[in-house]
């Protein structure tokens, strides 16, 4: 087993351990085992703040992952909705979440650890990549988009929130001549 897989495997149990916790004390128990994952991050791919910050965001978004999604379960009780079918919508809505502390990973600059142009970079990069990742995970932005365009906005975000430079113009301009597609056509 490769390095980053064994990394990434801890990630799982950390989400778990993450769900009964109150948010003031959620990052203790995972930074604090002899055996957690936060050792194991620094070691493969992290820097220290940013093994730490992976992990909390991790058990923070937690709440809105089923089977045990407090938020989301509290929100049907309000709302005298289905609370697992809440909670999976929940969960969809809340997807782009789960993809930042990847960007923190792969742009240090967003934990404010660079120079100000490549943070005033890596922010609109990792903005931009959100906004196309939440547009083709609901599948509309100013209208609904066909499949095609949710697959290429799809494209655009992991592309947007890569460490590659270029990869990361070419995601930006895909998400700009899509907004400009549909500006265009709904008018």
């Amino acid at each position: 087993m490769n390095r980053s897989a064994k990394g990434l495997g801890w990630v799982i149990p950390g989400v778990h351990k993450g769900i009964p916790i109150e948010f003031s004390i959620l990052r203790l128990p995972h930074s604090s085992y002899p055996l957690s994952a936060t050792p194991v991050f620094k070691v493969l791919f992290m820097r220290n703040h940013a093994a730490h910050l992976f992990i909390f965001y991790f058990g923070c978004i937690s709440n809105v992952t089923p089977p045990v999604s407090l938020a989301s379960y509290a929100a049907a009780g309000i709302a005298d909705a289905p609370a697992f079918r809440t909670a999976v919508t929940a969960l969809l809505l809340a997807a782009t979440g789960f993809v930042i502390p990847f960007a923190f990973v792969f742009a240090p600059a967003l934990l404010l650890d660079d120079t100000l142009g490549a943070i005033a970079v890596a922010g609109l990069m990792a903005t931009s990549g959100v906004v196309a990742l939440a547009a083709a995970a609901a599948g509309h932005h100013n209208r609904r988009l066909p499949a095609i365009e949710r697959l290429l906005l799809l494209a655009a975000a992991v592309a947007m929130l890569s460490p590659n430079l270029v990869l990361r113009i070419v995601g930006a301009v895909v998400l700009a001549s899509s907004l400009l597609w549909q500006r265009f056509r709904s008018t």
